[in-house]
């Protein structure tokens, strides 16, 4: 399918991702519906917190050095 798209921010292959596998665990494509006779409707979030890319990218870089000094553990 040429849609540069893929779980978990996975993407710009020149093609659709529909299984990956990251640590361990898989993420894989249950269904598929192409042209849908219904409209698709996306919610607003509720939860969580706003941040910036700069903060997330420090959040996530912290995350992993906590998780490689644990072992994953």
């Amino acid at each position: 399918m040429p849609v540069s798209f893929g779980p978990l921010g996975y993407a710009g292959l020149p093609g659709l991702i529909l299984e990956l596998e990251v640590y361990k665990k898989i993420y894989y494509a249950k269904k598929i519906t192409i042209n849908p006779k219904e409209e698709i409707k996306i919610e607003k979030l509720t939860k969580g917190i706003r941040v910036t890319e700069k903060e997330f990218h420090e959040m996530a870089s912290s995350t992993m050095q906590k998780f490689k000094k644990n072992k994953g553990y």
